[in-house]
């Protein structure tokens, strides 16, 4: 069975054939920032890419032809591919700090950059790539394949240009953010999952200390693989 995948909200786009998604996404997020009434609300903005994913068994790595001829240095063509797509990413993550900046919205504006796991060093969308000095690669339950790295810019943060280490789970992001938008909370769910990282990332951005101590990373019934950490320690079974 085949069908049209991409959607506009509820309806079938049907004029996206031929466009690349990382531009297709962007250029709707350019247009939210571009229509928003900075007067009247703030703007919580989540834009997914598909980017740098693989995208299907047949052809998982895609980018631009002219994209990827800028990067004809590279000899392994999987990873040729790879840089593309990367430059594209990183093309559309400064369209939208432009369309920030044009609307006078950065100066009071949280941006966060943040990947979902491990890079793909092994399998059908290897990209010649590595987690060195990780052990493991995407879709393991190895450093390698479960930490993931990001950064956060803003004016409202003290300190600029440092490196954290902080353990931090993905469901501490909503606590944060809320924090950062001044909710209290004693305001949110007491059963909510996360913890802020706010006050820390304040105070001791440079720190690894955390207000997080362990995490549950994994429980997975299926495979059979359960992985839990406590500080240093990690137990994976």
């Amino acid at each position: 069975m085949t069908g049209l995948d991409m959607r506009l909200n509820m309806e079938p786009a049907h004029n996206t054939t031929g466009r690349y998604t990382t531009d297709l996404l962007t250029e709707a997020a350019t247009l939210i920032i571009h229509h928003h009434k900075v007067d009247e609300s703030p703007l919580f903005l989540y834009l997914s890419h598909l980017a740098v994913h693989s995208a299907n068994k047949e052809q998982p790595l895609q980018a631009p032809k002219e994209v990827v001829d800028q990067f004809s240095h590279i000899k392994d063509e999987k990873r040729r591919t790879y840089a593309a797509m990367v430059a594209k990413l990183d093309e559309s993550v400064g369209r939208v700090v432009e369309a920030l900046a044009q609307k006078n919205m950065l100066n009071n504006t949280i941006l966060i950059f943040s990947t979902d796991n491990g890079g793909a060093a092994a399998g059908f969308n290897y990209n010649a790539g590595s987690n060195w000095p990780l052990r493991g690669v995407k879709n393991t339950r190895w450093e390698g394949g479960v930490k993931g790295v990001g950064f956060i810019w803003s004016p409202l943060l003290k300190v600029h240009g440092v490196r954290s280490d902080k353990m931090m789970h993905i469901v501490d992001w909503l606590p944060t953010l809320l924090s950062a938008a001044g909710v209290k909370r004693s305001d949110l769910p007491q059963d909510l999952d996360g913890i802020s990282m706010w006050e820390s990332f304040l105070e001791e951005p440079n720190s690894d200390h955390s207000p997080r101590s362990e995490m549950l990373i994994s429980h997975d019934h299926l495979y059979g693989v359960s992985v839990y950490r406590y500080g240093y320690w990690k137990i994976l079974n």
